[in-house]
């Protein structure tokens, strides 16, 4: 007899693209970069989680720019970059696993059908969420197995110009626990960098390290250090812009990193 088969339901189709974009490495930068919301992709067996297309290629989605954003970042620094290639929509990775936004119902006001019952939650969790991490953990281990010191962890993210009809006036954010000096040395040589921008100190975001689950899964205070950059959208609309958005960015990091 034949070895038994897998009888778990899936949620991805066998031509369906990986759950993780890997960029690997091409030089021994001291960081990862990862990138949780990089895409709007939805499984086909969830039928669009009953949204629209432009819903779908709205911000509810995606962090739009932030891919593009992370991309450029890696090329310019030869730093690994690991990202979701589905929308956060059907599992968001930068959530911890108890999160009531893990699935989300509901998207800055919009209904997501798809996720009114969190259905297929034990296969997106094993089908999506565990590989990213799982990625992240590999790539932080091997940039660590290549260097001294153990790799930095940096998030790439986008956040909306308006909030409940706010204008939020961040250029950039960074978000980080405060007693990680990594984030306020960041803050003080972007500031430096370039005056006449905004550049957000926890802004718009609160590091929360009981739901942000990147930095909480994979950054650990005294051993690896790990910041969330936020990026105002309409700062990176553009591929002229997101390229000088990362060029700032990697010079910053580079400036940062060699003094940590």
């Amino acid at each position: 007899m034949g070895e038994p088969s897998d009888l778990r339901a899936t949620i991805l189709c066998d031509d369906e693209p990986a759950p993780v974009i890997v960029v690997p490495p091409s030089s021994d930068a001291p960081f990862v970069l990862t990138c949780e919301h990089a895409s709007n992709l939805v499984p086909r067996k969830l039928d669009s989680l009953g949204l629209s297309a432009a819903q779908l290629s709205s911000h509810i989605a995606l962090d739009n720019g932030a891919y593009a954003v992370a991309q450029s970042l890696a090329a310019q620094t030869g730093g690994c970059l690991v990202a979701q290639a589905y929308s956060r929509l059907v599992i968001d990775c930068n959530r911890l696993p108890h999160s009531d936004q893990l699935i989300p119902r509901m998207a800055d006001g919009v209904m997501v059908p798809g996720n009114s019952g969190e259905q297929q939650r034990s296969e997106r969790l094993r089908e999506i969420y565990h590989p990213f991490h799982d990625e992240v953990a590999r790539q932080l281990a091997l940039q660590k197995s290549r260097g001294a010191n153990p790799p930095a962890i940096v998030a790439i993210h986008s956040f909306t110009p308006e909030l409940s009809g706010v204008m939020r006036p961040w250029h950039i954010g960074v978000c980080y626990d405060p007693e990680d000096r990594l984030g306020s040395m960041l803050v003080v040589r972007l500031r430096r960098q370039r005056a006449d921008l905004c550049i957000g100190d926890n802004e718009p975001y609160d590091y929360d390290p009981s739901d942000d689950a990147t930095l909480s899964l994979h950054s650990s205070l005294g051993i690896r250090p790990g910041v969330l950059i936020e990026i105002r959208a309409n700062e990176i609309d553009t591929a002229q812009k997101q390229r000088v958005v990362a060029q700032l960015l990697a010079s910053a990091l580079s400036d940062v990193l060699s003094s940590y």
